[in-house]
């Protein structure tokens, strides 16, 4: 998994971190809280900066989404308004591609939906194959049907269990040292809503 995906938002998450060990480094130096005191304010201090994170986080997340839908509809489906006889057209075409089991059926129908000029049959195939891991069937399609940039584009945008663990890498915050283990939210939430002296 690329981390180039993020190189749009690190300035944002680093901007998060500044900002979080100023306010650590402030509250360090204010000699009127007690031990614990301090403790509550840099939990407090912590919360507020995933906070912040979760934000940008969230946009990320959606416009990575919105890429990757538009993306996966130039490469794979109908682009503009269609009528509902092509609707019906791209429903049977996707339910047939659905049935195939093997990569050879793909290719054989495929060859098929490209002799008859058969687009909605052809991109269904095509999208079928991608998701199967039938290498050699998608690229056919994708190089027969122009649509080897918008494929390469779509699978470049990152999906999946490792862009979760990515995510979860990127935005994140470093906690002061003071606060030890204390990284989990109900952690933090319960040391913030203490009731210490001050």
């Amino acid at each position: 998994m690329s981390l180039s995906d993020y190189d749009a938002v690190r300035e944002k998450v680093a901007g998060v971190q500044q900002r979080l060990n100023a306010n650590i480094t402030e509250i360090r130096s204010n000699r009127s809280f007690t031990p614990q005191g301090r403790k509550r304010e840099m939990a407090r201090a912590v919360i507020d900066a995933k906070a912040n994170l979760a934000k940008i986080k969230d946009q990320h997340v959606a416009d990575r989404n919105a890429r990757r839908d538009r993306l996966e509809r130039l490469a794979f489906g109908q682009v503009g308004d269609v009528d509902p006889q092509t609707l019906i057209a791209i429903r049977d075409a996707q339910d047939r591609a659905q049935r195939i089991e093997t990569e050879d059926d793909a290719a054989a129908m495929l060859h098929r939906a490209t002799q008859t000029n058969d687009t909605t049959l052809a991109s269904a195939i095509g999208l079928r194959a991608y998701n199967r891991g039938w290498t050699d069937v998608a690229t056919n399609w994708a190089e027969k049907w122009d649509k080897a940039a918008y494929v390469e584009m779509f699978h470049d945008v990152p999906n999946g269990k490792n862009t979760q663990a990515a995510d979860a890498m990127v935005f994140r915050v470093r906690p002061p040292e003071e606060l030890g283990g204390l990284v989990g939210d109900s952690d933090l939430e319960n040391l913030a809503n203490m009731d210490v002296v001050a």
